[in-house]
């Protein structure tokens, strides 16, 4: 039973294996939407002013040379991320281009464009799991140091789609049904029928005409994304999850055409949804937690103490700094001209 409570706990599939490709991952798809965000801050858009407030974006879009430098300092550092070079410099360094990138284009686009979201996240929760590795004396171990950069990834993911499915049930309740369910159908679905061209089916004109259809596929939308939550133990309980979490996405592909490819790569790579063996880690004393399979002294007092500063300080900068007024604006839209 001590084998299988640890391997529920903690075994990662990448235990054992060079996890670069979990660094390559992450950096491939922030320098995709780096490129992205940068040709929708800087496209022609008429006689159109960014939003206000929120100056400094602003002057990135009123300035595209210097937002193409910022994204080109942010390519740069994510090569050196996916590298392993100095990853807790380059990597925030890559969140903060990424930042600037998708709040300036924000301004130009007149919405959020969501594509960094995850990519963002998951860079976040590597970084805390870099500082808590070098925090825990860990840091000296690349091997060690990023099996919790990944632990961090991945809860960051997880704590996003059930903060979604929570958010859902807290505002909603059991009310975010089949209504719901239609309008994203209806408002994502492109006009010109690109689905049917392209996969020569139409499963949303089903889902639109089905009420008891589209009111299962709601529930198991806030299902899936409350069981996010097994990203963070180990097993086929994180294999599970990061498969429905790709099969929900790929269901809003097949039904309204809403494509999000970063976390469904970043999901795949993470979880390695592939064919291929989890490798168990040996069994650990219960005081103590694993890393790759290893005892390692629980989290001290002092490292306790410092991650909670850390994080009043960061809500504090979120709350009582100018940045939340510069990030706060009123998206106007239809954007005209438009042209997709």
């Amino acid at each position: 039973m001590r084998t299988v409570g640890a391997w529920l706990r903690f075994a990662s599939p990448w235990d054992g294996r060079d996890r670069a490709p979990l660094r390559v991952a992450i950096a491939v798809v922030a320098s995709l939407d780096l490129l992205h965000l940068l040709v929708l801050a800087t496209r022609d858009a008429g006689d159109l002013l960014p939003v206000a407030p929120g100056w400094p974006y602003q002057w990135l879009v009123l300035h595209g040379e210097v937002l193409a430098g910022t994204v080109g300092l942010g390519l740069a550092a994510a090569f050196g991320f996916a590298r392993g070079w100095a990853p807790l410099r380059l990597g925030a360094l890559l969140l903060l281009t990424l930042h600037l990138a998708e709040e300036s284009a924000g301004r130009a686009f007149r919405s959020l464009p969501p594509e960094p979201f995850q990519p963002g996240l998951f860079l976040y929760g590597w970084l805390l799991g870099l500082l808590w590795a070098r925090e825990s004396g860990l840091g000296r171990d690349r091997h060690r140091g990023e099996a919790l950069a990944e632990a961090g990834a991945l809860a960051a993911c997880a704590a996003s789609y059930v903060l979604a499915g929570f958010s859902k049930l807290a505002h909603h309740g059991l009310d975010w049904d089949h209504r719901a369910i239609w309008h994203v159908v209806l408002s994502l679905r492109p006009i010109d029928g690109w689905i049917d061209s392209a996969l020569g089916l139409d499963l949303s004109a089903i889902v639109v005409g089905s009420r008891p259809i589209a009111a299962a596929l709601a529930a198991l939308a806030i299902a899936i994304q409350l069981g996010a939550v097994g990203l963070c133990v180990g097993g086929m309980a994180r294999r599970g999850a990061a498969a429905l979490l790709v099969a929900m996405h790929g269901a809003m592909l097949v039904l309204a055409a809403a494509f999000d490819p970063e976390v469904i790569l970043l999901l795949t790579v993470f979880c390695r949804l592939w064919p291929g063996g989890t490798r168990l880690p040996a069994p650990a004393p219960a005081a103590l937690t694993t890393v790759e399979g290893e005892a390692v002294a629980p989290m001290t007092h002092r490292l306790a103490h410092r991650l909670m500063w850390a994080c009043a300080i960061w809500v504090a900068v979120a709350w009582l700094s100018p940045l939340r007024a510069w990030m706060a604006y009123a998206p106007l839209l239809p954007r005209w001209p438009f042209d997709p």
